[in-house]
């Protein structure tokens, strides 16, 4: 999504599209988010099968076990980049709503500065 906006100041229907576009990317990010949960969890439920079946794992530590996981089960490499790529993401589009809302916390500021008459 591209946002070419110049804000003019007197336009609140220029900033009104620039929220509902911030809106939009709002629900992107908690759509990210909850792929990355979801990939967490089925990562989690898999670990926790692996250390209860060979218990000679146990003591094989978090990241070193998803990556014996990753070997065999397609599932799990599918979760693990969902994780990734997801988490990535939602970090992207976090800075991206965060320079809307400035730029829209600032046009706010100036309407509400700017003498009528």
């Amino acid at each position: 999504m591209s946002f070419e906006y110049e804000v003019d100041y007197t336009d609140s229907q220029g900033l009104d599209k620039l929220a509902n576009q911030c809106i939009k990317l709002s629900l992107d990010f908690k759509q990210a988010r909850e792929i990355v949960a979801e990939s967490r969890f089925k990562i989690d439920i898999a670990l926790a099968k692996m250390y209860r079946d060979h218990p000679d794992k146990r003591k094989m530590a978090k990241d070193k076990a998803v990556l014996f996981l990753l070997f065999d089960d397609k599932s799990i490499q599918e979760a693990y980049y969902n994780e990734i790529k997801y988490e990535q993401e939602y970090k992207g589009l976090e800075m991206v709503i965060q320079a809307i809302d400035g730029k829209i916390g600032l046009a706010r500021s100036l309407i509400k500065n700017t003498p009528q008459g």
